[in-house]
């Protein structure tokens, strides 16, 4: 081979080796790591479903986010826990027994609640784990937004089986915000209310004077019509001022109907008004 050939080989291995840590690192960025400790060696691991296997130092990749755990033994599983992973950085999932264990099952209400068993971390509800390491006071944390953390401790002896079922309350403060809500609609109800009923009331009382007045001016010019048919009885012009005062009359009860009708619907957005303050 050519000599100056050779000096090619040690540039493409370079290239090589940057393009592998360029795409372990993209990898890395969008995945992370956990290490399963004191995992048998027959046992089968699933991360959503999909099986996967661990490298040389016994690390798996998994997908950032929300991720379900399962780990099966002779097509049985024997953990499940959905775990949240960080993007870039590593976990562990402890196997605290071999022998002699446990079987725990744990579901909450809402489902979903943040589960730590003696301080360590294992996901979220639900969770099922059959290497459960057996004693007394064992101590379970349930915590989630909203609701007030729980705590629990349990004891269980060797080979047997506990399946729990626990129940989140609602937090105080939870509660608290939720009244102070309430009470900032409410308020915000009541102001739009006395707006309206107030604009209403000003609105229909406004057109309740309107007729009021203009019925009072028909009825001076029905007096002042049948004056004038008085004084003109004898004369042709009494028709014409009889007409006039019939129909000043028809326009003064008119008048007076309405004005009737909007001085209630006045009084009506008036009594809006004051149920406003209180509803």
């Amino acid at each position: 081979m050519p000599l100056h050939r050779m000096f090619h080989i040690p540039a493409l291995l370079l290239i090589l080796l940057s393009s592998l840590s360029t795409f372990a690192q993209s990898d890395s960025s969008e995945s992370s790591r956990v290490i399963i400790i004191g995992l048998p060696d027959s046992a089968v691991v699933r991360a959503d479903g999909i099986t996967i296997n661990h490298d040389m130092g016994g690390w798996y990749r998994v997908p950032s986010g929300d991720v379900k755990i399962e780990i099966n033994e002779a097509d049985s599983v024997v953990f499940s826990a959905k775990m949240n992973f960080k993007a870039g950085e590593d976990s562990r999932i402890i196997i605290e027994c071999r022998m002699e264990c446990a079987h725990f099952e744990l579901t909450s209400q809402p489902s979903g609640a943040k589960l730590s068993i003696d301080g360590e971390n294992y996901g979220y509800t639900p969770f099922k784990n059959y290497y459960f390491k057996p004693g007394d006071s064992r101590e379970i944390k349930l915590s989630m937004p909203g609701y007030a953390p729980l705590k629990e401790s349990i004891s269980i002896s060797p080979e047997n089986s506990l399946v729990l079922d626990l129940h989140l309350d609602r937090s105080q403060e939870w509660k608290d915000s939720v009244k102070t809500v309430a009470l900032k609609k409410k308020r915000s109800r009541q102001r739009v209310q006395k707006i309206v009923f107030g604009v209403l009331t000003m609105a229909f009382t406004g057109a309740g004077f309107f007729y009021d007045d203009y019925a009072r001016t028909q009825l001076k010019a029905a007096e002042v019509e049948a004056a004038a048919y008085d004084a003109s009885v004898a004369s042709d012009g009494c028709v014409y001022h009889r007409s006039a005062y019939n129909q000043n009359i028809s326009n003064a009860r008119k008048a007076i109907n309405f004005r009737n009708t909007f001085f209630g619907v006045a009084g009506g957005c008036l009594v809006g008004v004051g149920l406003s303050f209180a509803f």
